[in-house]
């Protein structure tokens, strides 16, 4: 794997805490409108530039993107963010209940991604792909590293620990109740060192932001194309990554909610059920499946344990699918009528890290009739399908941690 240092942008450390976000969708509208309304050093307010403005841009247009470029420059010139003056790389440690996840932030190779060293796990959508291409290129600069993951390597997560351990961090944020520490790899043999272990590795996989990494392979393309001369050119082949060991990482499930049991009353939806499972009446205490391909359903403040009777197994569990197929071809396609999951209206997701209680709380509004809640898919055979080629239903996993936008800023300038 090819990874380089670069001269990233960050956030005066006096005010890191005003500036750095979530990604935006981890907001509610309210949270957005009292950090815009509020806070004027926010990233969130490169992302919506035009929140106070009477003249509100189009959606997705190259004047809404253009805007967003002006607002980051204005926040350069106020000394919100300053470039570094020498190439790093940054180690990126989130600790939260006394857990931590510490990984390395990098410009990784758009070519290793066309080549297929770095290997996805998920399809993406080209109209999205093409959006986030127009922001980069407008905006240019890219905040929200894609996430790659790694069998764990001793040698590695040992230099991680030595550099942490032998210099302050360079700022520290609390966000949500989690304690984000940054530190700035720029001392030679450090760089020569990380860029020679990961120049040992013939494959990554990556586990959050598809999208984002389509997006930037697309730009790059772009860019070659119209300027083939460019010195700004080796910018454009890289991305911003953040590559985290496997056991640095929590690989959670996805659970599945429907709005409505197409036309069937709840006793009628249970003996559907019963045609594929034994179906195990639990209560009000909330249960998650002990093992993969078993599953608990939420349905008018009772949870039930679905279990494939004997005779199915052979039948649908001889190739090891992923609990989120069986789920799709055993119970939302032939009972619900879902298919198309990422089209479908009738069926939303919420992240296994959440917990049950979220999970019956949604149900609990009316918004939801029922929720299936799944085992979460296991790295090996994560693993398997990003090396076999193969791709995952719509929303099978959820890694954790989720890294903050505007800590570390790539610029293609």
């Amino acid at each position: 794997m090819d990874i380089k240092p670069f001269g990233a942008f960050l956030p005066a450390k006096h005010i890191a805490q005003q500036v750095v976000s979530k990604p935006f969708d981890f907001y509610t509208h309210e949270q957005l409108d009292e950090i815009l309304l509020h806070n004027q050093q926010s990233f969130l307010n490169i992302v919506k530039p035009d929140y106070r403005n009477a003249d509100k841009a189009e959606v997705n247009s190259e004047e809404l993107f253009a805007r967003s470029r002006g607002r980051f420059l204005q926040f350069v010139n106020d000394g919100i963010y300053s470039q570094l003056n020498s190439e790093a790389y940054f180690i990126y440690r989130q600790t939260a209940n006394g857990q931590s996840a510490t990984g390395l932030i990098v410009g990784a190779s758009v070519n290793d991604y066309k080549r297929g060293l770095i290997k996805i796990h998920e399809q993406t959508i080209e109209r999205k792909e093409v959006v986030l291409k127009n922001y980069l290129r407008s905006v240019k600069i890219n905040a929200e590293p894609v996430l790659l993951t790694y069998p764990s390597k001793e040698e590695l997560s040992a230099r991680i620990t030595t550099v942490t351990d032998s210099q302050p961090a360079y700022c520290e944020v609390a966000v949500d109740g989690v304690h984000h520490q940054l530190w700035l790899v720029d001392g030679d043999e450090d760089k020569r060192f990380f860029t020679e272990q990961f120049a040992g590795f013939t494959e990554v996989f990556v586990a959050d932001g598809h999208h984002r990494l389509a997006s930037s392979a697309l730009l790059y393309d772009e860019f070659a194309t119209n300027n083939p001369n460019s010195d700004k050119l080796p910018n454009y082949t890289r991305f911003m990554a953040a590559l985290y060991a496997d056991d640095q990482l929590g690989l959670f499930e996805f659970n599945r909610l429907v709005k409505d049991l197409n036309g069937f009353t709840e006793r009628e939806f249970i003996a559907e059920l019963e045609k594929y499972f034994d179906v195990r009446k639990v209560g009000a205490e909330p249960v998650k499946p002990a093992n993969p391909h078993e599953f608990t359903v939420y349905l008018h403040n009772t949870w039930f344990y679905l279990t494939m009777h004997e005779h199915y197994k052979g039948q649908h569990l001889q190739n090891n699918p992923l609990d989120a197929e069986l789920l799709t071809e055993l119970i939302l396609k032939p009972i619900l009528n879902i298919s198309d999951l990422r089209a479908d209206k009738r069926v939303a997701f919420t992240s296994g890290v959440q917990g049950l209680e979220a999970v019956a709380r949604r149900v609990d509004s009316g918004r939801y009739v029922a929720a299936f809640v799944l085992h979460p898919v296991h790295i090996d055979q994560f693993y398997d399908i990003s090396r076999s080629g193969k791709t995952m239903p719509p929303k099978s996993t959820w890694f954790e941690p989720k890294l903050l936008n505007g800590l570390v800023v790539y610029s293609y300038e």
